[in-house]
């Protein structure tokens, strides 16, 4: 039986969950013909393409994104504040239209405290999208309201056995379900002509890195790895992604005269065109919950070079299975597997990539709506 599905997810900046989020909707809208409403909270999806979602009904609250700030203490205050000013709202949404399920995935408190005290019959799905960071206070917090949902789903199993152990949630109402972000859209997309300003990037032999210029990509790392002679003289870097972090490398890429090797692109909304150009993959992540960026370059035959950060990282990459793996942060180990890349036979080559490829099947809208659909039948049985 089909349902009615609240998506709830309210963000300042323009991070992975946006896409996660909107890709997970679209799946079960077209792949089981629910019914998908998308709370726009603050704003987040007010510059998407509303004719390719046109099966979805965004509902507006706020439209103030554009002028908060999008990283520190400030952009998460400006989050649980409008995230609070929002529950009127919410409310009369929920009363209008009768859902049956509210899917969070970030912010959750604010579905979960209405859930318990006036809408008891709509069923709460929370998709944790990262690894939580639980001080005592946030412990005591999830604790008193994530025993509260019905079901809660996990990018990783490191982060589903958290949940179990530290927050003492039934395993049976927890389920690691990955996010439906590889479709032939991305394909379609990666064929895309580039500028011809751009295309003095290409001149060389490119390495790429997409996402957010943060703490949490180690962007610097991978200058240094890139900034050794026999790397920088045989190879382009392109970097596609926009943070606080971009002064920082900016200034590195100046200092080292790397200004005619290095391109900081920005954000881009198509990078697949870039990336299904380039000759390998990097990812220096921190942490990654699984990486989303790492995935879709494999999708598009790229061989992935990757550190073992927790949690996706680690527990879905082998070293020369399907991607090459470096110790995490280590810059001696990072240039060590890229020569060891670079002295890979085309053969063994094509055996990793292949091998990701398949790994990069876990990650459709088929896999996610089974799952998701047999997580709904679980709920109401």
């Amino acid at each position: 039986m089909d349902k009615k599905i609240i998506f709830w997810s309210p963000l300042i900046s323009h991070v992975g969950t946006i896409n996660a989020v909107l890709k997970s909707a679209l799946s079960l809208c077209n792949g089981s013909n629910h019914k998908i409403f998308v709370i726009d909270v603050l704003g987040e999806f007010s510059n998407i393409n509303k004719d390719e979602f046109k099966n979805i009904i965004f509902l507006k609250i706020f439209n103030v994104s554009k002028y908060l700030p999008k990283t520190g203490i400030f952009s998460k205050l400006f989050l649980y504040l409008f995230s609070i000013l929002a529950i009127p709202k919410l409310t009369f949404i929920i009363f209008k239209h009768k859902p049956d399920f509210i899917f969070s995935y970030l912010v959750s408190i604010v579905p979960l405290f209405l859930g318990r005290i006036f809408f008891k019959k709509i069923k709460i799905v929370c998709s944790i999208q990262g690894y939580p960071k639980l001080n005592n206070f946030r412990l005591l917090l999830w604790k008193k309201l994530y025993s509260r949902a019905n079901y809660i789903i996990t990018m990783t199993n490191k982060t589903k056995h958290l949940i179990i152990n530290v927050l003492n949630y039934n395993s049976s109402k927890i389920s690691t379900v990955y996010n439906p972000i590889i479709s032939q859209k991305i394909k379609l997309l990666s064929y895309e002509k580039i500028n011809e300003s751009d295309e003095v990037i290409f001149k060389k032999k490119v390495i790429i890195s997409v996402g957010r210029l943060t703490r949490q990509k180690n962007y610097l790392l991978l200058l240094e790895a890139f900034n050794k002679k026999d790397i920088r003289e045989n190879y382009n870097l392109l970097i596609i992604g926009e943070g606080e972090d971009r002064d920082k490398l900016e200034k590195y890429i100046k200092v080292n005269g790397l200004t005619k090797s290095v391109y900081l692109k920005g954000f881009c909304l198509n990078p697949y065109k870039f990336i299904s150009k380039s000759f390998l993959y990097i990812s220096c992540s921190k942490w990654e919950e699984p990486g989303h960026s790492i995935l879709e370059a494999g999708y598009l035959n790229l061989p992935i070079i990757t550190s073992d950060c927790p949690n996706g990282p680690k527990e879905l990459y082998i070293h020369k299975k399907n991607a090459f793996v470096f110790v995490d942060n280590s810059l001696e180990d990072l240039y060590l597997k890229i020569k060891d890349f670079e002295k890979t036979n085309s053969c063994k080559l094509y055996q990793i990539k292949l091998e990701m490829k398949k790994l990069t099947k876990r990650f459709t809208n088929i896999k996610f709506n089974i799952k998701v659909n047999e997580i709904f039948d679980k709920i109401n049985n």
